[in-house]
């Protein structure tokens, strides 16, 4: 008898947990975009005299929106000054642009629909001190063995990057493009596309992120581009956009010393044939 109640103790405390966890997953931006009929993800540059906001129409939603702050991969300036995620109901409408904006990158996308309580068990067992990651202890700052050289932060966007104010909380915005063929240098991994290669590298990127204390915004892949940059260096296809939240500028910089993620940068490098990736911060 003791034991029944004991497991019937345990049992509630489970789901009410699993509901506890459920309940604040609903609030954040990856389950409010997963709600969305219709999603769009903007660039947009403004006209240095112009507003600064950039989408006010009452059709759209703006699930979520940052400042570009800094390149971590690719070179030059970041160009864009804003980043949007749309939601609406209508996927041939269009995101309206004020006269104030004289660049801008939109696409419709599909993004991934993540289990909150995935999303939600992984946050709240990082809080819990129960799955953070093992670091390399012997790896002193950010060294980029692993990266193939175009597909990489190079030393000085990094130091770029660590000059900024450590209560920052920043948003890394992937432009990705796939290689058709996944372009491994050694054999053993089967005729894969270079989206299933970068795959294999986003479920273990995915977990060593959540594990140090950061979130998914969204992933998605491009159903539909509406309208193409003019200019700046993200001009050209892609085939997908991802963005993740990061509790500070240290976490990036530890992914390296993760040793599983540093073996999945092997599907990175096999998987992409092009990518630039911003820092951004959300307002």
């Amino acid at each position: 008898m003791k034991i029944r109640i004991t497991l019937l103790i345990t049992l509630a405390i489970l789901v009410g947990a699993m509901g506890t966890v459920y309940l604040l997953e609903l609030g954040k931006a990856h389950a409010r975009i997963a709600e969305n009929k219709v999603t769009w993800f903007a660039a947009v540059k403004h006209h240095p005299a112009g507003s600064k906001s950039a989408f006010e129409d009452d059709w759209q939603t703006i699930n979520w929106r940052s400042r570009a702050d800094t390149v971590l991969v690719g070179e030059g300036l970041p160009y864009w000054d804003e980043f949007y995620v749309l939601g609406g109901e209508d996927p041939a409408a269009s995101p309206i642009l004020p006269a104030s904006v004289v660049d801008a990158y939109i696409v419709r996308i599909e993004p991934v629909r993540l289990p909150l309580l995935l999303s939600g068990t992984l946050s709240m067992l990082h809080r819990l001190g129960i799955s953070r990651v093992q670091t390399d202890t012997t790896s002193e700052g950010f060294r980029g063995d692993g990266f193939e050289a175009e597909l990489g932060p190079s030393q000085e966007n990094v130091a770029a990057l660590t000059s900024r104010p450590d209560e920052q909380q920043p948003a890394m915005v992937n432009f990705l493009r796939y290689s058709d063929s996944a372009r491994y240098e050694t054999g053993g991994h089967g005729r894969l596309s270079g989206e299933e290669a970068y795959a294999l590298y986003g479920s273990i990127a995915f977990r060593t992120v959540y594990r140090l204390g950061g979130q998914l915004v969204t992933s998605g892949t491009i159903v539909e581009v509406v309208r193409e940059a003019e200019a700046g260096p993200t001009v050209g296809a892609w085939d997908s956009v991802a963005i993740m939240q990061y509790p500070n500028q240290r976490a990036i910089l530890l992914l390296e010393s993760v040793q599983e993620y540093r073996e999945a940068l092997t599907h990175r490098n096999a998987g992409l044939s092009k990518t630039r990736v911003v820092a951004s911060l959300p307002f």
